[in-house]
Formats: structure tokens, sequence, C-alpha cells
């Protein structure tokens, strides 16, 4: 497969406005607009992640459950009353610390037999400082075989995890990709960045980077509404309620994205196949995949921490943002004379007609470059640029080619065509849902394979759409799959 192809491909999701983060919880998104985006409608594309990407987190709050660290380790651990005047000395300085924080016994313990108290500590700190992460795209904390540990797994981590371990393997993996940010990457990533239910940091030196603010007992009575498990409704809602809030982003301005250095498998075709689901996987059995390795190390050791870049997220956006609905209108079938249909695909394309003068190739290449800023954008060489370039330039070029038809069912056609290779999330995200709902997605481990193909609003979340059933999109953990493959070019 040629350059020109791989590169549509990845711009196609990448546009596609659609994906790149856990902002939800759990959809895995594939490629490019994951590596452009942090954002819902990446969730809905669900393709494996591919991208992985540097990014600055800025100075804020941060909240962590003591609990919920405790039981990542699986070890039952009583808990004391923390000290009245918190000091860094309540903070692990790395995941090894946590771990063996946990088989540790109380600090005080004068009770010989202490009465159960299931509550737990509610830790937040505020970070000291910017921290330079590695993000890992699509649903990347997903417990899974559906491609969503790959990047992880497959391309940094080279097939060495134990997915009979505890949590799946996730207290190896993240002392593994420490390991490999301290001795390959000599410290150049302080953490890395994952989304599954919410976005989490995989931080490697708490005490270096993390002051602390409060630690607070959390509610005895309360059961928690975490992944739809014997909550009730109100406890359930209140969870997903926030999950769906990252749909679109962690906000606030939180994390900047480095959009002119990432790198995407897409652009390494000998180093994809296509699992039996016909989602791309890594191959590891292919020498391609050293060549994405040494990128990633080549991104990662760069020197130059000040992004200047073009934000190609908000290219996408404003490109979707305009054609979204009027495509989904024309694809419709509602236009029904060849007159109407016509005249709703001129009003698409005639800010960009000299009508003194018709030329196609003018005409396309006004469209295309409409929303990319300055001359420095145009000539771009990144991945995002080229994704950029390669899917307005389709789009216009359908949009042109389709004004041109003098046949209903085919100008029709082609605008079917274009929605179908466009694949934008927009068209599959819920509308209008009531303030007592919310856009209910497949997010790891809860939800249908009918959510996953059209996401619905849902007020009722207790236990999980999904959680359980036969039916449900999330029908397997562990491991990635075996290692059968067959390359893009087959």
């Amino acid at each position: 497969m040629d350059q020109s192809i791989t590169t549509a491909r990845i711009a196609r999701v990448a546009l596609e406005n659609i994906t790149a983060t856990r902002g939800a919880m759990a959809l895995h998104v594939t490629s490019l607009v994951q590596m452009l985006r942090i954002t819902l409608l990446r969730h809905l594309t669900m393709a494996p992640l591919r991208i992985t990407m540097m990014v600055r987190l800025l100075p804020r709050t941060v909240v962590l459950l003591e609990k919920a660290i405790c039981l990542a380790n699986q070890v039952k651990k009583r808990h004391t009353p923390p000290p009245a005047r918190p000091t860094t000395s309540v903070i692990p300085s790395s995941p090894e610390s946590i771990e063996t924080r946990a088989e540790q016994e109380p600090l005080v313990s004068d009770d010989p037999k202490p009465k159960e108290d299931n509550s737990g500590y509610l830790h937040t700190y505020r970070t000291k400082h910017n921290l330079r992460l590695l993000y890992v795209d699509g649903q990347s904390a997903a417990k899974s075989k559906k491609g969503t540990l790959d990047t992880q797994d497959v391309l940094l981590l080279d097939d060495s995890i134990d997915h009979g371990s505890g949590m799946f393997g996730e207290m190896e993996r993240a002392k593994q990709m420490c390991k490999m940010a301290h001795e390959q990457w000599n410290d150049r990533i302080d953490g890395i960045l994952r989304m599954e239910g919410g976005f989490e940091i995989i931080l490697c030196d708490f005490a270096a980077h993390l002051n602390v603010v409060n630690i607070v007992k959390t509610n005895p009575e309360s059961r928690g509404g975490g992944l739809g498990g014997g909550a009730d409704n109100g406890d359930g809602f209140s969870y997903y309620r926030a999950v769906a809030a990252r749909y679109h982003g962690i906000g606030g301005g939180r994390v900047e994205l480095d959009y002119e250095n990432f790198v995407s498998a897409f652009a390494y075709p000998e180093a994809i196949y296509f699992d039996d689901t016909g989602r791309p996987r890594l191959n590891n059995a292919s020498g391609a995949i050293d060549d994405v390795r040494r990128a990633v190390d080549k991104m990662v050791l760069r020197k130059n921490d000040d992004f200047e870049t073009v934000n190609w997220q908000v290219v996408a956006d404003m490109v979707v943002a305009r054609y979204s609905d009027r495509i989904e209108y024309l694809a419709s079938g509602s236009l029904s004379t060849l007159s109407s249909l016509q005249a709703e695909v001129g009003r698409a394309i005639r800010p960009f007609i000299d009508y003194s003068a018709r030329n196609s190739s003018a005409e396309i290449d006004r469209c295309a470059s409409q929303f990319v800023p300055g001359t420095q954008a145009l000539t771009s060489t990144s991945v995002a640029s080229q994704a950029i370039r390669e899917v307005t330039n389709t789009l216009c070029s359908s949009l042109v080619s389709a004004f041109a038809q003098t046949d209903h069912a085919a100008m029709l056609d082609q605008i079917k065509e274009l929605k179908e290779y466009l694949a934008w999330t927009t068209w599959k995200q819920c509308r209008g849902c009531a303030a007592d709902e919310v856009c209910f997605l497949p997010i790891w481990p809860t939800g249908t394979a009918e959510d996953f193909v059209q996401p619905k609003c849902r007020s009722n979340v207790k236990m999980g759409p999904g959680h359980g059933s036969e039916n449900r999109y999330w029908n397997d953990f562990g491991r990635p799959m075996s290692k059968k493959f067959k390359s893009l070019e087959a």
C-alpha cells in the first residue's frame, strides 16, 4: 500500500473528529483524530488505538482513592486515619512502593480485632510542575482482547506482560513502562496518560511530582456506582454522568498535546494486520514494528519541549462542524429530485466557486484549504497535516464531482459513498438526552453490542447495561489475541 493510501486511512479516522480520548471511558478508537482529539466521538469509532504522542500536563489537582490503589494490588488493608496535617510522606514514590505499602500492616493498631471499615480515604494532590507524559490513545486502559492494549503490550513492551497476574497485568504493565521511561528514555517522560472510565495517569514517581492537598475519609455507607456493580441507580447514574462529562475532552486546558509530533502505526502498513472481526491490530511478527518503536523513541527523546504547533484538532472540528449535518442530510434520501439534491450540494460548495470562470481543481483546492491556518500549516509535513489535507481533499472533490452529476441516483450514491468513507462519529452520537439521561456507550467493562452500533440516551444504568449479559460488548478480558495476521497489503 502506498503512503498516500495509508495517510488517507489515518486521515479518515483522524478527521472523524472522533476520537482520541478517553473522554468517555472505554471505547477504544483508532487513529488520527484520536491523536488529534481528546473526545467522545473518538470513542464511538471503536477501533483499536494506534496513536502515541507527547502531552504536557499543567499543574492541576489530581484526586486518587486510596482504597482503589489497594484494591488494584488485590491486597486487603485496614485503613487508619491519615495524619491531621498530611505531608509528602504519605505519597508513594513509585508503583513498586504502592505495592509494598499495600502489603504492610497498619501504622497504628491498638485494637487486636479492629472493626471492618470499607470506607477508605480520598486523596487529593496537586502537581508541582508541568508533567511530560506519553499519551496512548484510544481506550488504552481497557483490559480487553480487542486491541486496546496493543500499543502498550505489543509495541512498547514487546509481548512481555504476564496477563495472568493481578488486574490483568496492570501492576506489571505500570512497572515495565516506568522502567522503560527511566532506563530507555532517560526520564524524558514522567508517566503515561491513558483512558478508560475517564483519563488516568500512570505516574512513575509520586513524591517527585505531587503535593498533598488533603486526605478525607469516604462515606462508609456508600457502595459506589462505578462499573455498574451493585450500586443503586443514583450512584450508578452519577458515575456515568461524570464519565460522559469527559466525552469531548478533559477540559480546562489541563493537557497540551503536541499535534506535530506523534506516532501512528497506520503510517506503517506492514506493522498492522486485521483480525477476524476486521479490527486493525499490531503485528509483532513483522520487522516493521521495529520502525514504529524507533519512531516512538525519537519522539520521546526529542529535545524541544516548547510546543509551537498547529492545533490540528480544532481544524478537524471546524471541518466536521461545517459538513457533518449537511452530508447526513444529503445522504438521507430526503431530497428526492435531481434539482433539490443538486441545489443543496451547490450550497455547500458555493463559496469556493468563481462563477465567471469555473475550474473544478481550483474549487477543490479552495474548499480543502478553507480551515487550514496560515502558510506554515499549508506546507507542514506532519502526519496530522497530511491527514487533514487528504480527508478534506476527498470530501471537497466528492462534492464538486457530485454537483456535476446529471442523474439523481448516481449523485445520491456518490454522497453515500462519501459518508461511508468519512464514518464520522457525529452520526452515531446521541441527540437530545434529557437532564436525567446520559448518552450510554460501551465503556469497559459494561455495555452491549447494540450500544456500540448506536449509543442511546439512558436514565437507568443500574448494574450497567451489558454487564453479565450474553450480548455484552466487552465479552473478552486479558491478553491480546494470538499472532495470526495479515498485513494491510493483503
